[in-house]
């Protein structure tokens, strides 16, 4: 209960007002250009859940049309300010919670009405630095909800807190990030219909 209290505790800070825009590291920003390799998946809308990453907003952004997910207004508009107005005509912005992902229509008499993204339309979804603080029930969910979005041979990029490795394991025991290893992740992967590409 106690790792469970800390991991929530750290979890809610992520998440919460404290929340910047990020810039990736470099081998971050590589990996993801390399996993972005295939074009005829250029074709289709692309959806950025994580406003916070410009880089990658910005990286996915020259595609079909995007749509961009995040929890905070703020962050949401300091992304969107960053592109010129042609771009943003082609951008749609959903404020939607990030940790259990909702994909639902959203009907608030105090904003536009958001009917959510396409199911089965994407070739592209990226979701990054946010796998890395989700309990594995919280995964479960999300990697389900992504999947009904993404078209036959469509992508989703995320990363997770690799504990097959020391480094990774050292920040789970810490109470840094979550713990997930690949023989964790797979059976996640596949009873969402989907399947483990790289790890």
């Amino acid at each position: 209960q106690e790792w469970y209290d800390k991991h929530l505790q750290i979890h809610d800070a992520f998440l919460g007002p404290q929340r910047s825009q990020w810039r990736l590291e470099t081998a971050e920003l590589n990996y993801v250009i390399m996993a972005l390799n295939d074009p005829w998946l250029w074709r289709y809308p692309t959806l950025c859940i994580n406003a916070q990453h410009y880089d990658i907003v910005n990286l996915i952004g020259g595609g079909n049309t995007l749509y961009v997910m995040d929890c905070d207004t703020g962050i949401m508009k300091k992304t969107l300010d960053q592109f010129d107005r042609d771009t943003q005509r082609n951008i749609r912005s959903m404020i939607r919670n990030l940790d259990r992902f909702d994909f639902e229509p959203k009907i608030d008499p105090w904003q536009p009405l958001d009917w959510g993204p396409p199911p089965e339309q994407f070739g592209y979804i990226i979701c990054w630095n946010l796998f890395t603080c989700y309990t594995r029930d919280v995964m479960r969910h999300n990697i389900s909800a992504v999947a009904g979005l993404l078209r036959p041979g469509g992508r989703f990029i995320f990363n997770v807190n690799d504990c097959d490795d020391a480094a990774g394991a050292k920040l789970a025991a810490n109470h840094v990030v979550s713990w997930m290893t690949r023989s964790l992740l797979e059976p996640l992967v596949t009873e969402a219909g989907l399947e483990l590409v790289e790890y």
